[in-house]
């Protein structure tokens, strides 16, 4: 994995973005060999986030909901 993360940030090296969207698919382990642990863990937690905005009560509690993304922004 680490190989074909160096091999993307060669033929990428010119957009940033899509090697960041790279990172969301590896595993944390994976991502830590990368050196992006960080960005891999921030992007489960807003996965985690968007999750329980599908499934979760949030939606009928307004204030909750608000005080949930100001938090979860914070951390990213």
């Amino acid at each position: 994995v680490v190989q074909l993360y160096a091999a993307l940030t060669d033929v990428l090296g010119g957009h940033p973005e899509l090697i960041e969207q790279f990172v969301g698919f590896l595993l944390p382990h994976q991502a830590q060999e990368c050196g992006r642990l960080a960005q891999c863990l921030r992007l489960q937690q807003v996965r985690c986030f968007i999750r329980k905005l599908e499934v979760g009560p949030l939606i009928n509690n307004v204030k909750l909901l608000y005080t949930k993304l100001i938090y979860n922004y914070r951390l990213v």
